[in-house]
């Protein structure tokens, strides 16, 4: 069946540059790879493990309308018997997981990758789904009844993969008035409420827990502007780049921590913080800053390219201060305000390089999307 669409669409497939001989080989090249997969879609009474071939092969075939009635019959199957293996068979989803972060661990491609963090909305008729509500939909930019999952990405130059999530659940939705939608869409009985930076933290502990390499974890100001998910990212020795609003306030000398004696002779509970605090969105006019325009990646015209410079500044967290970098990416239209706890050696490249890569996230979201139907 492969060899015989494929050579229906013999221009195309040369257009990706793979010969006849070798696109024809694909199908068994896939059953090869299923192979090390498929012993975890079996259970104790059943082996339900050819659906799972048999749904990512219709899905890696079809061009549109992929859902689960369409597979089966582009695989002959039952689309009944393929919405049974995906919703209600008992295999292990978190067995197959590890089992990709396994191969993930040794593949050379991923060695040097960085951790992307980020979310992913999807947009839902009605209240049904689990976690669905009006919240902040990113891909239409307003608020909106969604879904949204918070995800983990390893990113490299040439390849990326999604490698944990987690469904967002509104506070809403641990009331009593949502007790009977929780049972209905199957939710686990003890969940409590978990912001998304809590959700991130998560997420980022376990896969250093899995011994999963990365060298620096990278997100948007959502997670970079939250200084609790900061001070955990440096407390377990992970490098963080954050992007933080322009009104973000830091100090070029370090500042003092104060609490002024009360009238009954004993420190107040406020802090005073003593020194010359700065918006970072001023210091992008700091004289003596040392700009450099590098280029970031290949894109659709070319090679993307931006401004960056950086400067060493003062972060107040509670009691404690700490000296991290303040990255700024300025392009034509905009500017960027990044801080990072990386080593004060690290060069500016690099710095840049980890920065940048945070879209990759966003269009393996939006493929999987595609792809999954």
């Amino acid at each position: 069946m492969w060899q015989n669409e494929c050579y229906g669409r013999k221009k195309e497939i040369e257009a990706w540059g793979l010969s006849l001989e070798e696109i024809a080989k694909l199908g068994e090249r896939l059953a090869e790879f299923y192979r090390r997969f498929g012993q975890y879609f079996r259970t104790k009474t059943r082996d339900t493990s050819d659906y799972g071939l048999k749904y990512i092969s219709g899905l890696l075939r079809m061009e549109t309308d992929r859902n689960l009635a369409n597979v089966g019959r582009k695989t002959g199957v039952s689309g009944q018997n393929l919405q049974h293996f995906m919703s209600n068979s008992p295999w292990s989803n978190e067995a197959v997981i590890l089992a990709v972060e396994d191969e993930i661990k040794v593949h050379p491609a991923f060695q040097e990758a960085i951790l992307v963090l980020d979310e992913s909305a999807e947009e839902k008729a009605g209240a049904h789904s689990a976690g669905a509500g009006r919240q902040h939909n990113g891909r239409l930019g307003k608020i909106e009844m969604s879904q949204v999952g918070v995800f983990l990405a390893l990113v490299t130059p040439k390849v990326c993969t999604w490698i944990d999530g987690e469904l967002y659940l509104p506070q809403a939705w641990f009331e009593d008035s949502h007790a009977e939608d929780r049972k209905k869409t199957g939710l686990p009985e003890g969940l409590t409420f978990q912001t998304k930076p809590e959700l991130g933290w998560q997420m980022i502990k376990r896969t250093q827990e899995r011994q999963i390499p990365f060298a620096a974890v990278t997100m948007d100001d959502l997670y970079g502007r939250n200084e609790v998910l900061r001070q955990k990212l440096n407390g377990a020795g992970i490098e963080y780049y954050g992007d933080i609003p322009g009104n973000t306030r830091v100090y070029l000398e370090k500042p003092q921590i104060l609490h002024p004696l009360t009238k009954r002779g004993v420190p107040s509970k406020l802090r005073q913080i003593i020194g010359t605090a700065y918006e970072v969105r001023d210091l992008r006019q700091k004289s003596g800053l040392e700009w450099q325009t590098l280029q970031l990646r290949t894109s659709a015209r070319g090679y993307l390219e931006a401004q960056f410079t950086r400067i060493r500044v003062w972060v107040v967290y509670g009691e404690e201060t700490r000296q991290e970098w303040l990255l700024i990416r300025q392009e034509a239209t905009q500017a960027t305000y990044v801080l990072s706890n990386a080593p004060e050696i690290i060069d500016l490249k690099t710095m840049a390089w980890r920065k940048t890569h945070r879209y990759l996230i966003e269009r393996s979201n939006q493929d999987a999307k595609d792809e999954f139907g």
